[in-house]
């Protein structure tokens, strides 16, 4: 018991003492629920090495297609590899291919999203691994459906997002309101000011 104990607060040693306890269990349920245990803990140290091998070779090129080779040769999925990659471009502050991931031409010449990741995870991804407001600002533009668009761009703090469907709605009063809750003088405050004072918006209020 003590092995087992010990083995579940050492990840990295745990393989060898739960094998070591399959041979001391005396009972045939317990040998069962101990290689259980192995096969879980073997698979999941097989995933996190195919990702930290992509994640290696990709800081070492920065190549988007030889990453996507390496993953197909040992199985990992489209989303598993596309997050992988998104986290490491981004810990390389390599904005670029971040876009060059996210972001295909349509027929028009206009861009739209081209990863399977939902797009909510996407930019959560993106912000937890610091990608600026800026980058979050361009894809979250995309979004077609203008609710969820909204509902990301408040999450995320995109000010020029929600400036934007204030000024759709032809909402005076409410980006007035909102803008006194943007910091004096900043990108967003100024840009806020250049809306409400524009001739060409028709205000409701």
């Amino acid at each position: 018991m003590m092995l087992f104990k010990f083995g579940c607060r050492n990840p990295q040693n745990c393989l060898q003492r739960f094998n070591v306890c399959v041979n001391l269990a005396d009972e045939q349920y317990d040998k069962q629920i101990i290689l259980q245990l192995i096969h879980l803990v073997g698979k999941s140290a097989q995933f996190m090495s195919v990702v930290s091998l992509v994640s290696d070779k990709c800081k070492e090129q920065q190549n988007i297609q030889s990453c996507r080779l390496l993953a197909n040769e040992f199985n990992l999925s489209t989303k598993q590899l596309e997050a992988t990659l998104l986290i490491t471009f981004c810990q390389l502050q390599n904005w670029i291919l971040v876009d060059d991931m996210l972001l295909n031409k349509n027929w028009l010449g206009k861009d739209k999203l081209a990863l399977s990741l939902p797009i909510g995870e996407t930019v959560k991804l993106l912000h937890n691994n610091g990608a600026p407001s800026s980058s979050l600002t361009r894809y979250i533009k995309i979004i077609k459906d203008s609710d969820e668009r909204l509902e990301l761009a408040k999450k995320f703090n995109c000010h020029h997002i929600i400036i934007d469907d204030f000024a759709s709605k032809k909402d005076r009063r409410g980006l007035l309101v909102y803008k006194t809750t943007l910091q004096k003088q900043s990108e967003s405050y100024c840009y806020a000011d250049v809306i409400l004072k524009s001739p060409n918006t028709k205000w409701k209020n």
